[in-house]
């Protein structure tokens, strides 16, 4: 089983004459022992919580409180769903 979200990226370069960015989308992937991201991995063991916090334009901020600190991802959709699901498969409320 797996549950996936899409979140957001940016990357800025400067040089001398311009400033860019680049926004890049990925896949936040639940699965029965972990959540995964493309740039980590975190463990059930690690994470205490996930929470969220809605932007007004529908994305948010996804919260992954782990025993390393708090992570945070831009989310560009509701996790509810996704939160639910790894609250259930961890059984926690």
């Amino acid at each position: 089983m797996r549950t996936t979200i899409q979140y957001s990226t940016v990357a800025r370069s400067i040089d001398k004459l311009s400033a860019a960015h680049t926004t890049d989308i990925h896949e936040l992937q639940l699965s029965l022992t972990s959540i995964e991201s493309a740039e980590r991995s975190f463990s059930f063991t690690s994470i205490i919580d996930v929470s969220y916090k809605p932007f007004s334009d529908g994305s948010g901020f996804l919260y992954v409180h782990t025993d390393e600190g708090v992570f945070s991802l831009h989310v560009i959709e509701s996790p509810n769903t996704f939160i639910q699901t790894f609250k259930k498969i961890t059984k926690r409320k």
